[in-house]
């Protein structure tokens, strides 16, 4: 892995984990994201989407339980490395290159708290978060 992404995904690592200490200390706040909107962060966190690779690794190693899905069934002896938790839950799309495309419906029916995803206000996939 490179510095950088190393670097990204221990930035990210740390803001998750501080949101989801502070969930259950504050009633509903206003945060400003990473591409620059104002969000308003319900009173407690209990669900996530992770909408990408690196957000759903750090969703699996900081608060496995709030996921409501993984982005794709692990194949072969990767599942042996997952928890059967982990392995339960739907595969909802959306890992770049895999060929299977986000079922928005799924994810909007289980009310995510909280989207994680790693962009700008410029990506694409940042765009695409407004139907959140």
């Amino acid at each position: 892995m490179r510095r950088m992404d190393r670097q990204i995904v221990s930035n990210a690592g740390h803001a998750l984990g501080a949101m989801l200490l502070l969930a259950g200390l504050a009633s509903s706040r206003e945060i400003v994201d990473q591409a620059g909107r104002k969000v308003v962060l319900p009173e407690k966190i209990e669900k996530i989407y992770a909408a990408q690779p690196y957000t759903n690794v750090i969703g699996y190693m900081v608060a496995p339980d709030m996921l409501i899905g993984q982005l794709l069934e692990p194949k072969g002896d990767d599942a042996r490395f997952a928890r059967p938790e982990y392995l339960a839950l739907p595969a909802l799309g959306g890992t770049p290159g895999s060929g299977k495309e986000v079922n928005m419906e799924t994810v909007l029916a289980a009310k995510p708290d909280l989207v994680l995803l790693k962009g700008d206000a410029k990506t694409d996939a940042t765009r695409s978060t407004e139907k959140f």
